[in-house]
């Protein structure tokens, strides 16, 4: 509920994996992820996508100022240990 960003200590909202699979439809729109990242930024809310799979997705969340994003375009899930090692690669 958007009532919450108000009501509760929140300093960031998270963008759905759903919204962010749209930013690849037909349209090519994402119109709702575009529409939460100027939400969040408008509040001062960090603002993180979800699932991102595709440069285009992260190019898009990028080009509207999305500050974070995570999904299987840079890694999969891994365990703590397992995320360091991975880290320290890097």
């Amino acid at each position: 509920s958007l009532s919450h960003l108000t009501a509760f200590p929140v300093d960031r909202i998270k963008i759905d994996r759903s919204f962010t699979h749209a930013i690849d439809n037909a349209d090519g729109s994402g119109l709702i992820a575009r529409s939460l990242i100027q939400l969040g930024r408008a509040l001062g809310l960090e603002v993180i996508a979800e699932g991102v799979e595709t440069d285009n997705q992260r190019n898009f969340l990028q080009a509207h100022g999305c500050a974070a994003v995570q999904g299987y375009l840079f890694a999969s899930p891994m365990l703590p240990d397992e995320a360091m090692a991975w880290l320290r690669a890097r």
